[in-house]
């Protein structure tokens, strides 16, 4: 009997001569062969090693744009407010050429024009105090107390801080004997005497609009003479020092309820005044507002790029993927040429069974042929 074993180096099994040559195996070792170039160590740690480093950026990417997502709010924030704060800086300053402008025509008044000139003027007065304390939080232009408004510009930790600052008017007069203090209550429109002990109204007072009149001004103390609800039994006189906070701008009677031409000079005087520091003010804001604008501009560009790394850290990790599998399919060919070449050799040898008492080694391969 004769017997011929086969033993290949390449992993394709054990066959005989004994029975026909198995085609299904000899495709399935191809097939096995293909799948084991596919995944061959060296080549899954390749990808691997692309993958970690594409998540890795990625990782550093996303981290980035949290941050400028962060950033973002906060300049939009800082926006709205200091936009919100010009827009009522402008209208005060309007509101200031309107008053000048009653003052200006009062000029040319009379008695019986007098009286409606100054509730005019005091109108315009109100709605300036109306619009500095009317805003969001902080409000840049409010008399209470706030905070300043601070944003980042940039990631990095820096902040641009603009400080508020009061664009209404108010006014007190202290009185010269008692100290106590006559205020504005802008809830009932009156200008109200004030404990100097606890600050506690005392019960005087006087309409703002046509319930005080001017006595006595000099300029150059700030001394002051008024008599509240003149025109009544009850009238009272008093004299004080008058202080001025905010643009420094006082009611009608505070200008002799624009009757003189001394109180025109004096109105128009700080209404000019005021104007000048609402100017200053604007340029102080519109330079926030520009560095503002400045970071948010930088942000979404620098948001826009992070975008395009994203699309080419990816299709860049795509591509060497692609190279490392077209390198494994080159491999893989090879496989499938070397099982093709081995299976036709192997057939050359079962050609070869005839030849009997022979111990042979033919291209790596054992022939052992025994009787």
């Amino acid at each position: 009997m004769v017997q011929t074993v086969l033993t290949p180096n390449s992993g394709l099994g054990v066959f005989t001569v004994l029975s026909p040559p198995n085609k299904e195996s000899i495709d399935n070792a191809i097939f096995l062969n293909q799948t084991n170039a596919l995944r061959t160590p060296q080549i899954i740690q390749q990808q691997n090693k692309i993958q970690s480093v594409l998540q890795r950026e990625l990782n550093q990417v996303s981290d980035e744009q949290i941050k400028l997502a962060d950033l973002q709010t906060s300049v939009e924030d800082a926006l709205k407010f200091i936009s919100d704060a010009i827009s009522r800086a402008d209208l005060i300053r309007s509101r200031l050429d309107n008053a000048i402008g009653v003052t200006l025509k009062a000029n040319a008044g009379d008695a019986n024009t007098f009286g409606a000139l100054s509730s005019s003027f005091d109108s315009f007065v109100n709605a300036i105090i109306s619009t500095a304390e009317t805003g969001p939080s902080p409000n840049l232009l409010s008399e209470l107390p706030q905070s300043s408004l601070t944003f980042p510009t940039n990631t990095r930790g820096s902040t641009f801080t603009l400080a508020p600052k009061f664009l209404g008017t108010n006014y007190t007069i202290t009185e010269d004997v008692s100290g106590d203090v006559f205020v504005r209550v802008d809830s009932t429109k009156t200008f109200r005497e004030t404990s100097a002990v606890d600050g506690s109204f005392t019960g005087n007072f006087g309409a703002i609009f046509g319930g005080l009149r001017l006595d006595s001004f000099d300029e150059s103390t700030n001394a002051i003479g008024f008599t509240t609800s003149p025109a009544t039994a009850g009238a009272q006189s008093f004299t004080g020092m008058l202080s001025k906070t905010g643009i420094g701008v006082g009611n009608a009677f505070i200008y002799d309820n624009l009757e003189s031409q001394a109180g025109r000079d004096r109105a128009v005087s700080d209404l000019q005044s005021a104007k000048i520091s609402i100017d200053q003010q604007l340029v102080r804001f519109k330079s926030a507002l520009a560095q503002a604008q400045l970071t948010g501009s930088k942000t979404n560009r620098r948001s826009n790029e992070l975008l395009l790394e994203t699309e080419t850290l990816r299709a860049n990790a795509s591509v060497e993927i692609q190279i490392i599998a077209a390198r494994a399919e080159a491999l893989n060919q090879l496989n499938v040429n070397a099982l093709q070449s081995q299976k036709a050799f192997r057939q050359a040898l079962l050609n070869l069974i005839p030849v009997t008492g022979t111990i042979g080694k033919i291209n790596g391969l054992l022939l052992d042929i025994a009787t």
